[in-house]
């Protein structure tokens, strides 16, 4: 019998094959799979409003009034290492984590580097991961994700179900904050698991539904940021991954984030018309996905004031003997503050073309 898993993604339709992991290495390619390298996403229904900041009518155009946050990816210690992998098992769970168990476990793992994998000796099976790149947090229960044979499916109404119960459970354990998570947009997908038996036509299940919220600040999301739930279709949780920037904020008492002292208020001055079509004229030649609103820190960086900016996915598009080609895609992000500024671009295109350039 031959097993394949394909992870099935509800909004863009596109399936994406994967391997069941086995290794926490693994599970973490896996499931961040999706995140690791650039592809179109999806714009969310209200990407072109201006979410849920204040809008001021005037006997002119509207008003916008934006807000800069610090956000940052801290360097980690072995004490935020052993707070996040404990809250996250007491998520996976649904049980108290001993954070004395997992300090012992972290502490086996020479230094605090960059990547960090680590077996966690608790419940059987129970593994944590560490990825510095953008702050991602994992931890899994390998017994539940290698369980391929189960024949139960819960059904996605009963797997969301599991999903708002943990991330109740995230806040309650301050692993989430209490706002900025919304589990009214939750996005789901799903990993597909197709068995082939010999000589018999191949059979395809649902092995585990994946639920994620994305971070928001006021209603426009953090790019890259939120946390993830793999709900196997037993009814088990498999994985559980919290990922992206910390946002340096309080809450008001209408329940608004407002910045730290490193945050500012501005005013919108670029219309988002214009970048449109200012970025159609600067790719003639590629597909062009707006995304919308998004607070971005770009990959690398461990610290910086985000001004919100209009981001949009742009894949380079050629015909070579009749046949279109698309390049790697890329993330391009303009200032709504400053007409003219230059965009943040990633990954940064090649500034000469790449292979024999004899031919």
């Amino acid at each position: 019998m031959t097993t394949k898993s394909t992870r099935y993604d509800d909004r863009s339709q596109k399936c994406m094959p994967v391997v069941l992991a086995v290794a926490i290495s693994a599970a973490t390619a896996t499931a961040c799979s999706s995140r690791a390298a650039p592809e179109a996403p999806t714009e969310e229904p209200a990407a072109r409003a201006y979410g849920n900041l204040v809008t001021t009518q005037s006997a002119g155009p509207s008003i916008v009034s934006r807000t800069a946050f610090l956000l940052t990816r801290p360097s980690p210690t072995t004490d935020t290492l052993t707070e996040a992998a404990s809250g996250l098992a007491t998520v996976l769970l649904g049980q108290s984590a001993p954070k004395a168990t997992f300090r012992t476990a972290l502490g086996s793992v020479v230094g605090v580097g960059k990547e960090l994998d680590a077996n966690v000796d608790w419940q059987t099976g129970v593994q944590y991961s560490y990825r510095s790149d953008n702050a991602r947090h994992l931890v899994m229960n390998g017994s539940v994700a290698r369980n391929t044979a189960a024949t139960q499916d819960i059904g996605i109404d009963a797997a969301k179900s599991v999903f708002v119960s943990a991330v109740q459970t995230a806040t309650s354990f301050g692993i989430l904050p209490a706002i900025g998570f919304d589990t009214n947009d939750i996005r789901n997908s799903k990993l597909l698991q197709g068995q082939v038996l010999w000589a018999q036509t191949p059979i395809e299940n649902t092995a585990e539904y994946i639920f994620t919220i994305p971070r928001k600040i006021n209603g426009i999301e953090v790019f890259d940021a939120g946390f993830e739930v793999w709900v196997h279709r037993i009814g088990q949780i498999s994985r559980v991954t919290k990922f992206g920037p910390t946002v340096a904020s309080s809450v008001d008492t209408t329940g608004n984030e407002l910045p730290n002292s490193n945050g500012y208020s501005f005013v919108q001055t670029v219309n988002t018309a214009d970048l449109d079509a200012q970025i159609a004229g600067q790719y003639p030649k590629a597909d062009v996905k707006s995304i919308g609103v998004r607070y971005w820190l770009l990959p690398g960086e461990t610290s910086g004031i985000v001004e919100p900016r209009q981001m949009y996915f742009v894949v380079p598009i050629a015909v070579v003997d009749g046949r279109t080609l698309h390049g790697r895609g890329t993330y391009v992000a303009y200032s709504l503050h400053v007409a003219g500024q230059a965009p943040a671009v990633w990954p940064t295109p090649a500034s000469a073309p790449l292979g024999n350039g004899s031919k």
